[in-house]
């Protein structure tokens, strides 16, 4: 699946870019679920997520909702156990 990345400086061109995931929903061409990231500045982003009413399921899309904000979290790594100075030179 292919991330569309856009970027608008003002309201109007984002609105642009927001109104073709508003438009009717076809379900032959996929991908099912287009996605497409939004850069408003440089702290504000949107995820656009075009999805037909059919296509979700209620548990798939309370997973999806769960992990999502995850995904922006960075990664937190468990502290490492030996470090450099545990090892013979």
């Amino acid at each position: 699946m292919h991330l569309h990345i856009f970027q608008a400086a003002d309201d109007e061109k984002a609105h642009l870019i927001i109104q073709p995931f508003i438009n009717p929903f076809h379900l032959s061409p996929p991908p099912l679920i287009p996605p497409a990231l939004l850069t408003l500045n440089e702290n504000k982003h949107l995820l656009l997520l075009h999805i037909h009413h059919i296509i979700p399921h209620p548990l798939s899309t309370t997973i999806l909702l769960k992990h999502l904000p995850h995904l922006y979290k960075p990664p937190t790594l468990p502290s490492p156990n030996l470090h450099y100075k545990h090892f013979p030179l």
